[in-house]
């Protein structure tokens, strides 16, 4: 009797940090061992913020506890000689680059690239032969595989910029966050007051901003826009991240009297809380890839205001039918639409678009179905 051997598929990310790249890989990871797919999820290093329990999903957890990408070679090498994969996925840039070279010097895997961010702006501040050297190793890379693109405007840059044949460039959005800790109870107002360290007070209400501390989240913008707000007592500001930029972003607050305004709440697994608990979700970016914040607020109800940023929230707000589409850095602006969200007066996207579009089932089976088509294609 014939058993039809399971299919293995491994996710390969730098890190479980507490990022929007690694969130997709982790929901997709669940989805394919749910559809009885032979799963790895494979990191560089071993920083965990999404410290998770992937037994509990029978996904083989996998850390080749390196600091760097580059010192890895070693240890990947070994592991892909010992693993055979029906497929790899790999996201975000550096990995992409290695991932591919190692595998194509010495093992011809199928391999799923996908890029997770803008490209252009990751790259604007090394220097000029940085530049260089991975414009010239991502043409490579790019080019010679198979590449996702989470948004429509980035996979048509990533085209025209890299020359990529268009037929091996596909868009598949971000998937609704699963629920991770669908075993823990949310907490009602008064305790999550608690937590945050705020007295209780019914008409408070929160502004939520969900990111890592970086240059690219831009969070001085948000907290700028409360210098024009003092007059909103009960208006808070609560940013869940963490990152490089804490200590001045704190230090600004402290200037500027906000301490009691501005809360900066380190990175949680357990988002659910901060989306059900906020009036207002306000994204500040200067560039992202297809900001899954949107997304989960949207699953949530919330009126969004996004920075229009290059990739993604003009597609996910459909242009300004919904949300509110901000100009970068212009915190004074940025109030007066605040002032008009906690007014309930910005659109929420129809919960309907988001439980179609964006449901995981949905997303899993496009990545399924990319990977079906390929193997077919290629034997």
């Amino acid at each position: 009797m014939n058993i039809l051997r399971k299919k293995k598929i491994a996710f390969f990310l730098p890190s479980l940090a507490g990022g929007g790249a690694e969130k997709v890989f982790i929901n997709l990871a669940i989805y394919f061992a749910k559809k009885n797919y032979e799963v790895c999820l494979v990191t560089i290093c071993d920083d965990k913020d999404y410290d998770i329990d992937f037994k509990m999903y029978n996904i083989n957890y996998f850390s080749l506890n390196k600091k760097k990408i580059s010192f890895s070679f070693f240890k990947l090498f070994n592991f892909l000689l010992r693993n055979k994969f029906d497929v790899i996925f790999s996201t975000i840039m550096h990995l992409n680059i290695f991932i591919f070279f190692v595998n194509k010097l010495f093992f011809k895997n199928k391999i799923v690239l996908r890029e997770s961010n803008n490209f252009k702006l990751n790259l604007k501040d090394k220097n000029y032969f940085a530049k260089k050297i991975y414009n010239y190793l991502i043409n490579i890379s790019y080019k010679n595989s198979i590449l996702i693109s989470p948004s429509k405007k980035l996979r048509i840059d990533l085209i025209e910029y890299y020359n990529l044949n268009p037929k091996n460039v596909f868009v598949i959005n971000n998937p609704v966050s699963i629920n991770f800790n669908k075993g823990l109870k949310v907490p009602d107002f008064d305790q999550f007051l608690k937590y945050i360290g705020i007295k209780k007070n019914k008409n408070i209400k929160f502004i939520l901003n969900l990111g890592s501390l970086t240059k690219q989240k831009n969070q001085i913008q948000i907290i700028k826009s409360f210098l024009y707000l003092k007059d909103f007592k009960d208006l808070k500001l609560l940013i869940v991240g963490k990152g490089p930029l804490k200590k001045k972003l704190n230090e600004f607050i402290l200037q500027n009297n906000l301490n009691e305004t501005v809360y900066l709440i380190d990175f949680n697994i357990q988002i659910e809380p901060f989306l059900k608990y906020a009036s207002l979700y306000v994204c500040s970016s200067l560039w992202e890839g297809f900001p899954n914040s949107l997304i989960d607020a949207g699953f949530y109800n919330l009126p969004i205001i996004s920075n229009n940023c290059d990739y993604g929230p003009s597609e996910i707000l459909e242009n300004g039918l919904y949300g509110f589409l901000s100009e970068t850095n212009n915190p004074k602006k940025m109030a007066e639409i605040i002032k008009l969200g906690i007014s309930q007066k910005i659109k929420i996207i129809p919960p309907e678009i988001i439980q179609n579009k964006y449901n995981i089932n949905r997303i899993g089976k496009q990545y399924e179905d990319l990977f079906t088509r390929w193997s077919e294609a290629t034997g």
